[in-house]
């Protein structure tokens, strides 16, 4: 069964405004933008001030944890709602750049709904692994932190150019681009926080070198090999 099919029920619940573009695949867009918004509004209900304290905690650099403990714990269900939401938006921007269904959607739709699940698991699941592996774990989890962060910034900032793609009349390659541009501030503004931290804490280059080989060189080296087979 096709993903058209099994929408179809909800395709034309879908406002006219928010299909500018006309088809179906539009509608699809729309609907999964709708959710993505409603998770943003549940989330914003759970905790009023979760978008402030995310920007506040994201650019923070020392007395994270202690942050975290007081202001915003990555362990609550706003915390999850967000990540929910990384998954979500990231997932409709890669259906879009994967292409709409047509021959072999159900291939193209299975790496739409893996590849944001993968590059988010392999970073905290080897994260986990190297401070078992290590020892090092104070240092670690504060680079599980700043993932976890990262991964909620870019849920938001996606489903808001994603929207802006939906409702006017930009390009796909202008969107892949604003989408490349973001993903490489989170992941440069990441490893430098990253590289400081692990510095600040005179943790051995060994270490160094092998955090970022295997939890952040692997990861985008596995998506752009998914990213180009398609192609």
């Amino acid at each position: 069964m096709s993903l058209q099919a099994i929408l179809f029920p909800f395709l034309n619940a879908v406002p006219n405004e928010l299909t500018l573009r006309g088809d179906s695949s539009m509608k699809i867009i729309g609907i999964g933008l709708f959710i993505s918004f409603s998770i943003i509004a549940v989330t914003k209900l759970i905790k009023s001030d979760v978008f402030v304290n995310l920007g506040v905690a994201f650019f923070k650099q020392r007395n994270l944890e202690q942050y975290l403990k007081d202001s915003y714990s990555l362990f609550e269900i706003h915390s999850v709602t967000q990540i929910l939401n990384y998954w979500l938006s990231f997932s409709l921007l890669l259906y879009v750049f994967f292409g709409f269904p047509g021959p072999g959607e159900m291939q193209k739709l299975a790496l739409v709904i893996t590849i944001p699940v993968l590059l988010f698991a392999i970073t905290v699941g080897g994260v986990l692994f190297v401070a078992i592996l290590t020892g090092e774990s104070k240092v670690l989890y504060s680079l599980l932190y700043f993932k976890i962060l990262g991964a909620q910034f870019l849920g938001l900032t996606f489903f808001i150019i994603g929207s802006i793609w939906l409702l006017t009349p930009i390009n796909q390659s202008t969107l892949v681009l604003m989408t490349v541009i973001l993903l490489s501030i989170e992941l440069i503004f990441r490893l430098t926080k990253s590289l400081l931290r692990v510095l600040d804490l005179k943790v051995s280059w060994y270490y160094i070198i092998l955090y970022f080989c295997t939890l952040e060189i692997l990861p985008m080296l596995m998506g752009y090999y998914l990213y180009i087979r398609e192609f």
